[in-house]
């Protein structure tokens, strides 16, 4: 039995994990962006699946990066209004050295 007590979730490290997590779940993801979709919105991928990115402009590297460079994303599990589908509210990015 799990408790959902807002205050003491687990950090989710997978997308898989974060494809299923509730709103507002953290998360700290290990993998790519493999494309940009819109302003702000991207798509990450790790070894278990892929999920929406959305990224203020400020939250970005200086450096440049590709899909291949391995990137450190920390935010929250978020979902729009209208949509079921998740997406990830990101205030951190860091490329893996």
């Amino acid at each position: 039995a799990s408790s959902s007590s807002a205050g003491s979730r687990a950090v989710v490290t997978t997308v898989a994990a974060a494809n299923k997590a509730a709103d507002d779940t953290p998360v700290l993801l290990e993998g790519k962006i493999t494309r940009q979709l819109a302003s702000e919105r991207y798509e990450f991928a790790d070894a278990t699946g892929s999920i929406q990115l959305e990224i203020d402009d400020d939250y970005l590297p200086a450096e440049k990066f590709d899909q291949t460079t391995p990137l450190r994303i920390k935010g929250k599990v978020d979902r729009r209004w209208n949509q079921r589908q998740r997406y990830i509210d990101v205030k951190s990015v860091q490329i893996i050295r």
